[in-house]
Order: C-alpha cells, then structure tokens, then sequence
C-alpha cells in the first residue's frame, strides 16, 4: 500500500501515483514528499501552541486550527470533528490529556489512515508513545473503517 502524503497547497492527503490533489486541483509536478507532510505538522502544532497561549481548550483550538492547516479544502470542518472525536476517545479511555504535539501526531495519522480508506475497508491508527501519565506510556492503536469516518465526520 503506497504511503499517503500531503497536498503542499491544501494539506490533503495525496497518494504518490496521483498527478493532482483530489481536493484542491493543485498538479503535483513531483511526488509529494515527507517533507511537505512535517510542514504541516509544524504548521498545526504552532498554531496549536499558539491558541494555547491564548488560553483556548484542545477542542476550540483544533476546530480553528484544523481549516487553516487544510485551507479551502472543503471537507476540513468534518476532517476536524473526526480529529476531535479520536482524541476524545483516547482521552475519556486512557484518562489523559493530549498536548499539541500528541493531537498533531494524531491529526497526521487520520489524514493517511483517511485516505488510505478511499481503496480498503478499513485502516489502522497506530501511534506508539503518544503520550505519558504516572501509570505509564500511552499508545493509540484503532481500527477506522470507512463506515466510522463517514459517522465521524458528520
């Protein structure tokens, strides 16, 4: 299964064998790069920190932050609530509290996980160490069908 990667334009997830972003449009004159997708990851987590600083929960924060990572992709909105939900249920399930590095990591992992469900029934969300309470290290391993995004999302 090829390794999904990011749109530099829209921060969609694109596969390497695409010559456009579904998307956005955007033509990919090379194959999008892993550097392009840690961009990204830098781009969310700053403005992450930032809303922070402003005294904003994880919640308000991703749902500002998520559609101006992603810019005018149109499916931001529902892309941020099923972001939100996963880390909700990590949270409520491991009894912990996601900092802005951890809830990027997630946001990475939905995105592949996302489009790798547009050619298999179902992908996994694995993120070893997410993160870390006094019981121990904390690891996101989830099984995400394709019938799971479309209720997440809505």
């Amino acid at each position: 299964m090829p390794e999904a990667a990011l749109c530099s334009r829209c921060g969609a997830p694109a596969r390497a064998e695409q010559r456009a972003c579904g998307f956005c449009g955007t033509a990919f004159t090379h194959a999008p790069s892993a550097e392009v997708e840690e961009r990204v990851d830098t781009k969310l987590q700053n403005f992450l920190g930032a809303l922070a600083i402003e005294g904003k929960d994880l919640t308000t924060a991703l749902t500002m932050a998520i559609p101006a990572v992603l810019g005018r992709n149109p499916e931001a909105p529902g892309i941020a609530h099923g972001v939100i939900a996963v880390i909700q249920a990590f949270e409520r399930d491991e009894d912990v509290k996601l900092d802005a590095i951890a809830a990027a990591r997630v946001f990475a992992a939905y995105l592949r996980a996302r489009a790798e469900l547009r050619s298999v029934e179902q992908s996994e969300l694995n993120l070893p160490f997410l993160t870390v309470n006094e019981t121990g290290p904390k690891h996101l391993q989830r099984m995400l069908r394709r019938s799971d995004l479309v209720r997440l999302e809505s």
